[in-house]
């Protein structure tokens, strides 16, 4: 995989993952907002431009999973990678549930969560709004984690412009929050030899917060 080249698999299995978006499923619409907000600067344009077309349209939405369920059967690929993304999160979520409470008890560290190959998934942005104690540190390919940036930024900015966020009654989560999470942070920078592990990678500077704060003072290297 060249270095400025997004990944091909990261924005096929978002737009998988996006696919099931006319349902009504909050995941899968989050994760469509992030697939239309992509720059075609990033991606094949035929991609880019299927996948918008689509995406953006019910029928065809409906359309491409009917096809994918008749030709595949009701054990296809695409209700596999549903269901993996599925059983990912309860293990995180399970493992938050566990951990966070006996952490704050013990006055012990702050927990923190790294996702390895996230690609365009929004995981670590929900979760880091409904967490904001944990730090959540994302771990991928420099050009899929700079075009999944200003993606997110792209989602921030028009939700900015069209005042989603009504008053302050409002329960802030992925699905209308304008900003990105200050505990969220991303390792998309390119890491040399030397930099061999992931304290070597933050001490070296290659974790950055894009909330508008860039210091990593917050995370612990242990």
């Amino acid at each position: 995989m060249r270095e400025n080249q997004a990944s091909l698999t990261a924005a096929t299995v978002a737009f998988v993952a996006s696919l099931k978006w006319y349902t009504g499923d909050q995941n899968a619409m989050l994760q469509a907002e992030i697939m239309r907000n992509i720059s075609w600067r990033h991606l094949p344009l035929p991609l880019w431009l299927f996948a918008r077309f689509v995406l953006c349209h019910e029928f065809f939405s409906r359309a491409v999973v009917h096809l994918w369920r008749s030709i595949q059967g009701s054990t296809n690929a695409m209700e596999g990678l549903w269901m993996r993304k599925s059983y990912m999160e309860h293990q995180v979520r399970s493992f938050l549930v566990k951990h966070r409470n006996a952490a704050q008890n013990k006055g012990s560290n702050k927990l923190q969560v790294l996702i390895v190959a996230a690609g365009y998934d929004t995981l670590t942005w929900r979760l880091a709004l409904e967490y904001p104690d944990v730090n959540f540190i994302e771990l991928d390919h420099p050009a899929t984690g700079r075009a999944k940036i200003n993606a997110l930024r792209n989602v921030c900015s028009k939700r900015t412009n069209e005042e989603n966020i009504k008053n302050d009654t409002v329960v802030v989560s992925a699905h209308n929050s304008a900003q990105i999470p200050q505990s969220l942070y991303f390792c998309h920078k390119a890491v040399n030899e030397e930099s061999t592990s992931l304290k070597q990678a933050l001490a070296n500077d290659l974790v950055n917060s894009h909330s508008g704060r860039n210091e990593t003072s917050a995370l612990q290297y242990n």
